[in-house]
Formats: structure tokens, sequence, C-alpha cells
């Protein structure tokens, strides 16, 4: 018999929360350098946060990760280091 198990964890420091269509493989995450270029970040992947509106978001650490990086939040089918990349939006 299965059954579905929500829990509440501690709240956890440093922790951002992204679309995993972020993500590639299971640890990176690329951000736009100030020359619109994709530079990779390795991460620790925590778990999941599922939303009420059901939107789930992976919850990630990293200390590369800054405030106000652009994250590259698309699967680019042949993403790597220096890629010129146009943000949209």
């Amino acid at each position: 018999q299965f059954i579905t198990l929500s829990l509440m964890l501690p709240v956890q420091q440093n922790v951002v929360a992204v679309p995993s269509t972020a993500l590639y493989g299971s640890h990176r995450l690329y951000h736009l350098d100030e020359t619109q270029r994709l530079q990779p970040i390795t991460v620790e992947r925590l778990g999941e946060w599922h939303q009420p509106n059901q939107n789930t978001r992976v919850l990630v650490r990293s200390p590369q990760l800054q405030p106000g990086m652009q994250l590259v939040v698309t699967q680019l089918p042949q993403a790597v280091t220096g890629l010129l990349v146009r943000p949209s939006g």
C-alpha cells in the first residue's frame, strides 16, 4: 500500500529553489556572465520543494551562487562553457 507523505524540514541557509529545467545533469547550473556567455556552477542538490500550485522546484546550494546572478532556466541542447546567448525577458 502506498501513502503520500510530506515533511516539513528545518530551514536551511543559502538554498535556492530553481526549476528542474535549470539543472544540467544532476549537479550543474549555468549563469550568464557580464558578456552574456554561459558559465557553469556546480551545485549540491538538496531535494525538492512542492509548491501549493503544483510547481515543483529543485533545492540547490553552492558557494558559487551569488545574489543577482542570471541563471539559465531553459534547457539548451548543446550548452557549453562560453556559449554566447541572448536572454529573453
